[in-house]
């Protein structure tokens, strides 16, 4: 998975006076790509072009992709950036749209599944709490870029199995998540255990570019979803033990 999303607030990596906000302006970063690159073909497009602007405007910061923090475990990080100690783990959900931008066609799925895409998104935040609390990574950040209002708006009914997970704009997120009682097997297979953030979390989504930039192309049932929004997730200041 790659690095990327955004973390709000301050954060110290061995320089009690340097914040995390100096070291890595990641709404500047966000902004500068949406004027390159409105839309994406895929998370790994997404990835590529994050960790490549990046690359060229922070020339001193040494960029790694797909880093692999621990040799017993084949677990990725989407990216890190060595010399400032940051870890970045990027999603990318789309809904279907069909799209152009600059002559070049963009065909994008209605990928569904919310409920585990929320999962997996504050699982990448609970890796990077540990990997902070393990000393292999001095901050964190997670941002999630999607076109699907399902994950920045409240939800719209009591009782979804999923609630504990959700990442709407304007909630509070912190401690013990699980799903609900009645969520079955094949929802939660491989995704059975409780997520536990250490952290506190005050999740803000923010608007990706301007939507006008995109030209939709509505063909069948395919809809201009042109809205993109990104949710930023800064992981530092952690106890010293989980």
């Amino acid at each position: 998975m790659l690095r990327i999303y955004i973390w709000a607030g301050s954060i110290k990596i061995n320089l009690p006076t340097m914040s995390f906000s100096n070291m890595f302006r990641v709404h500047d970063i966000m902004a500068k790509l949406s004027h390159r690159r409105p839309v994406f073909h895929s998370e790994a497009d997404f990835q590529h072009a994050f960790a490549w602007l990046v690359h060229r405007e922070m020339t001193d910061y040494q960029v790694r992709l797909e880093f692999r923090p621990d040799p017993h475990e084949r677990v990725y990080l989407d990216m890190w950036i060595k010399n400032i100690n940051l870890a970045i783990e990027l999603k990318y959900k789309t809904r279907d749209a069909t799209l152009t931008y600059e002559g070049e066609r963009y065909c994008l799925l209605r990928q569904g599944a919310h409920d585990l895409g929320r999962y997996d998104f504050l699982k990448d935040v609970q890796r990077l709490e540990n990997l902070q609390l393990q000393g292999v990574a001095g901050s964190g950040l997670a941002i999630f870029l999607t076109n699907e209002h399902l994950y920045w708006n409240p939800p719209g009914k009591p009782g979804q199995v999923d609630r504990a997970f959700h990442i709407h704009d304007g909630r509070h997120i912190h401690g013990d998540l699980r799903w609900s009682p009645q969520a079955g097997p094949g929802t939660t297979r491989s995704r059975e255990h409780p997520i536990n953030l250490i952290g506190t979390y005050d999740l803000e989504w923010h608007d990706y570019g301007e939507k006008e930039a995109l030209q939709p192309l509505v063909s069948g049932r395919r809809l201009a979803n042109t809205r993109f929004r990104y949710l930023a997730v800064e992981v530092s200041n952690l106890p010293d033990t989980i």
